[in-house]
């Protein structure tokens, strides 16, 4: 979920990050985001598929001169 500041005027954007091994595999910004609902947020659903490793998800969402950086570390094994 992102709940932009409502007082901030500025557009919300989000930056994902997937890093494979310490790697940067994949990176893409999302600036055309929906409206915030009717709680004031934003939901979003990521779906990332890595290769066998340690994997770190670094999501960052940024409203004019606020930013605020998210990191999930997971590890994908084989079988």
């Amino acid at each position: 979920m992102i709940y932009p500041d409502r007082a901030n005027s500025a557009k919300v954007a989000v930056t994902i990050d997937l890093r494979v091994g310490g790697k940067l595999l994949q990176s893409e910004t999302l600036e055309d985001l929906p409206a915030p609902d009717e709680t004031g947020a934003i939901p979003m659903s990521i779906c990332t598929a890595a290769p066998v490793g340690a994997c770190e998800l670094e999501i960052t969402a940024t409203q004019g001169e606020e930013r605020i950086l998210r990191t999930l570390k997971y590890a994908v094994v084989g079988r």
